[in-house]
């Protein structure tokens, strides 16, 4: 199969979401580094206690044109004193002809259920202002009559929500004590969708409620740390994708992880910490990250690279 008609492949699947039976992704994948989880569950905001500049950016199946592509930027900062956390993002999505841009805003109050000593049980708001960008000028069809297919440009605007909770069982010190935890969130909390009519189409975008789960530990040891991890994406139809990594740390030196997605995706990240950056106590990061596809159709999708930029600051 020629790599240009599997973007035509997943457009058209995106288009035909109103008719029963056919499904396609939504959202933007989630950024591999630890991070930005706080983008897909908000009770993760400034889950390390620490100020967080963050910029990703994902290039998947690189070897074609018309590749998607997913850019975010974020920042996350604690209130200690107050038991609580704000944080806010950019995330721009883009496969040809469609462009999502999504603007977030998220709340996250943490208190200690006092199950374990110093736990913390965090539940987390985020408010979402989504933009569809469409160019029909850019999609390749066989059939341009068909009657879901749309015509020219459209911007349409949607706002949703999402919600969470994080446990930890240890809190009191991100870097020096080993802990678990465990969270849930959800979003795309409202239902809602995008209309095509303006541009001759039959077809509407129904936004379908996103659900996801993780599980993991900071293993401590002296200034080494290794974190293995597992997160679930889930849509409703029984749409599964589940995600085994490990991370291994020197604190504030580098990092190191290894990441197998259900999907037949095998990602290796690394990343450095620049220490004393603007502050003593402040630390710029940069990560970078290879994926190879595996299975039947690996060489046609290509592989994915993904590069991470930010800044930390611990209060």
């Amino acid at each position: 199969m020629d790599r240009k008609y599997i973007v035509v492949l997943v457009v058209g699947l995106a288009m035909h979401t109103a008719l029963p039976g056919l499904f396609a992704q939504q959202m933007a994948n989630r950024p591999a580094f630890n991070e930005m989880g706080y983008l897909w569950n908000p009770a993760m905001t400034a889950m390390s206690q620490a100020l967080e500049l963050s910029m990703s950016y994902r290039r998947q199946w690189a070897g074609f044109d018309g590749a998607p592509s997913t850019a975010a930027l974020g920042f996350q900062l604690p209130f200690a004193d107050q038991n609580m956390s704000l944080g806010g993002f950019f995330n721009h999505d883009e496969i040809q002809p469609v462009v999502f841009n999504q603007i977030g805003m998220t709340y996250a109050y943490g208190f200690r259920p006092g199950l374990r000593q110093n736990d913390r049980l965090s539940i987390g708001l985020a408010g979402l202002a989504n933009q569809q960008l469409f160019d029909g000028l850019d999609l390749v069809v066989n059939d341009p009559d068909d009657q879901l297919i749309p015509g020219g440009e459209g911007n349409q605007f949607m706002l949703n929500a999402a919600a969470g909770f994080l446990y930890q069982s240890n809190a009191s010190d991100f870097y020096g004590k080993s802990f678990f935890y465990f969270g849930g969130a959800v979003t795309n909390l409202l239902p809602g969708g995008f209309d095509y009519a303006a541009m001759g189409s039959t077809a509407r975008y129904r936004s379908r409620m996103h659900a996801n789960a993780v599980i993991g530990a900071r293993i401590v040891r002296d200034v080494f740390v290794i974190e293995p991890s597992v997160w679930i994406d889930y849509v409703p139809e029984n749409i599964f994708q589940t995600n085994l990594g490990v991370r291994m740390e020197m604190i504030d030196t580098f990092w190191a992880g290894i990441n197998y997605a259900s999907a037949s995706l095998m990602s290796f990240q690394v990343g450095a910490y620049l220490k004393n950056v603007l502050a003593k106590d402040g630390h710029l990061k940069v990560g970078t990250q290879g994926s190879f596809n595996m299975g039947d159709i690996a060489a046609t999708r290509g592989g994915s690279y993904d590069f991470y930029l930010g800044y930390q600051y611990m209060f």
